[in-house]
């Protein structure tokens, strides 16, 4: 049997990846959630619970017997921003701080996982909006040989941009519960079953009384994933399924989604210095008979490549989205968001590294409440962050955020944000 030559196969693979993963650049530059998502967090590479929480406990700062418990203390988001509403005005000065603690209990094989991570948010001028944050939950993790189960729950409360449309930040409460069940069927294949709801909350500031109310997007999801998923080889693993997501909106009783299986397709490759995921979706969307949402059949997801240098220490990455998000304006009920960016990131030192990032992109209605032509925006931000490793498990960090929302007639004044942020210990997970 012929083989081809060493430098030729792996030339080879390297145009194949290339190539497939611009041929699904245009198709799967999306998320699959209905959040809006931060610019610059999609070049963050994921990573799977029973890897973090491995990570977590062995880097867990206190022992109690096989209990293992991690304090927090952080000053996060302590930023001037120069425009804090959609409505312009003067800028504000914003600090996010915050004490809590993690604990992770072993329980036979398995791990049960307690957070509580209170915040408070502070603004100088605008002090109708100062108020408490904070994460606070609890998972039981197991790994077993031939089954994993994961279930958690959490309430998490934070002032964050809810949608593209808007720079303003508002008042958001999440109440998640979500349960994972993977059963291996053979060797390197699996079925698993995912089932999350989530509730969404909003409260319009005071100041932001006489636009949008933001608690129009208050509402339920439920999302259920039935598949498949197997590895194929040492670095490349898939999976496909059905999904159905299921929403109820709090404020419109006669509006609702009714559940449809939407099929989707994971890929996820990790070589010693590439990494590729890709996440298809087929959304379909069928509105319950009084809603006024238009059908939707619509293909979403997300796409991310990184290369690394040899001594890991730098990595180039690309990346794209194509996400439903539901509308706040009036007159829309859905806007489609494309996104396609780039980013980079380098360690100086082992203990001072940096990120840059730059991404475009357009914001279109799918489907309106009322008649009236599609309108379009155009999406930019870039940004970037240094930061320096301290002793006794301490970061700094400098973070710098430009972002802009344009129409036909050209992009309105950015809205940027600089600050710095300070951890002792990790918000990273869970």
């Amino acid at each position: 049997m012929y083989h081809l030559p060493k430098q030729r196969s792996m030339r080879r693979r390297q145009l194949a990846t290339a190539g497939l993963f611009l041929a699904l650049v245009p198709v799967l530059a999306g998320a699959q959630s209905s959040q809006y998502q931060e610019p610059g967090t999609q070049a963050e590479r994921s990573r799977e619970n029973q890897e973090q929480l491995d990570r977590a406990m062995r880097e867990a700062r206190w022992s109690l017997g096989s209990v293992k418990l991690d304090p927090w203390v952080g000053l996060r988001d302590a930023a001037w921003i120069d425009q804090v509403s959609s409505a312009g005005g003067e800028g504000d000065f914003s600090v996010t701080a915050g004490v809590g603690l993690r604990a992770f209990v072993p329980l036979g094989r398995t791990t049960l996982t307690l957070w509580a991570l209170p915040e408070y948010v502070w603004w100088r001028r605008l002090e109708d909006r100062r108020g408490t944050a904070g994460r606070f939950g609890a998972g039981w993790f197991a790994y077993l040989s031939r089954a994993t189960v994961e279930a958690t729950a959490e309430s998490s409360e934070s002032q964050l941009i809810v949608t593209p449309e808007s720079r303003s930040r508002v008042p958001q409460r999440v109440a998640t519960s979500r349960l994972l069940v993977a059963v291996q069927l053979y060797r390197s294949l699996e079925a698993f079953g995912q089932a999350e709801e989530q509730a969404f909350s909003h409260q319009t500031p005071a100041d932001l009384q006489a636009g949008p109310a933001f608690e129009s997007l208050d509402r339920t999801e439920r999302d259920l994933r039935l598949g498949l998923r197997m590895r194929l080889g040492a670095h490349l693993r898939m999976g496909l399924g059905l999904e159905s997501q299921e929403v109820d909106f709090d404020r419109h009783a006669l509006v609702a989604i009714e559940p449809a299986a939407s099929p989707f397709l994971d890929l996820r490759y990790e070589g010693a210095r590439t990494f590729f995921e890709s996440r298809w979706l087929r959304r379909r969307i069928e509105p319950s008979g009084f809603s006024g949402f238009p059908a939707i059949d619509e293909n979403l997801g997300t796409v991310l490549a990184s290369l690394n240098s040899s001594d890991q220490r730098r990595s180039i990455q690309l990346y794209g989205r194509r996400n439903l998000i539901y509308a706040l304006l009036q007159g829309s009920s859905l806007s489609i968001e494309e996104i396609v960016g780039t980013g980079a990131t380098w360690a100086f030192t082992q203990r001072l590294d940096g990120r840059v990032f730059y991404e475009r992109g357009t914001l279109e209605d799918a489907g309106r409440l009322t008649d009236g032509p599609r309108s379009s925006q155009d999406l930019e931000a870039y940004g970037g962050d240094i930061g320096v490793k301290l002793p006794a498990k301490m970061s700094l960090a400098i973070v710098f955020t430009s972002r802009r929302l344009g129409a036909a007639d050209g992009f309105t004044g950015p809205e940027r944000q600089l600050g710095i942020r300070f951890n002792l210990g990790s918000l990273d997970w869970p």
